[in-house]
């Protein structure tokens, strides 16, 4: 089955972690436009699709279908996370660090795991 650029479009958007929203605003068209590329059009402006490759990190040769999307470097391997600290970033100070300090303490919480975990000597 042969994938259209609609859909490699929405592929490394999800890659980047990207909502079509977010897309959408980073090339200066509404979320609807977006979702018409995705699923209906096999005509994109060249322009736009150029400005769809620069924002999702890709070349367009991999929207085209010439070469294998890949998932950019450092990419999270859980887009929703990703948005989820986007949305923190938003947050005043004072709750930043409150999350923070969450995160911190999960930390420590699964080194704490792991160290316990090698170290204990295996009953037979």
């Amino acid at each position: 089955m042969e994938v259209n650029i609609g859909h490699r479009i929405a592929q490394a958007r999800k890659a980047k972690g990207f909502t079509q929203q977010m897309l959408a605003d980073s090339i200066g068209v509404t979320q609807r436009v977006i979702t018409y590329y995705e699923r209906e059009s096999q005509r994109i402006p060249a322009t736009k699709l150029a400005e769809i490759a620069l924002a999702l990190d890709v070349s367009a040769d991999e929207l085209l279908g010439l070469k294998e999307i890949k998932r950019p470097r450092g990419a999270p391997k859980k887009a929703y996370l990703k948005r989820k600290m986007r949305a923190v970033e938003q947050f005043d100070p004072k709750d930043q660090k409150t999350i923070t300090n969450m995160i911190e303490s999960l930390e420590k919480t699964y080194k704490y795991r792991d160290q316990r975990a090698t170290q204990s000597p295996k009953t037979t």
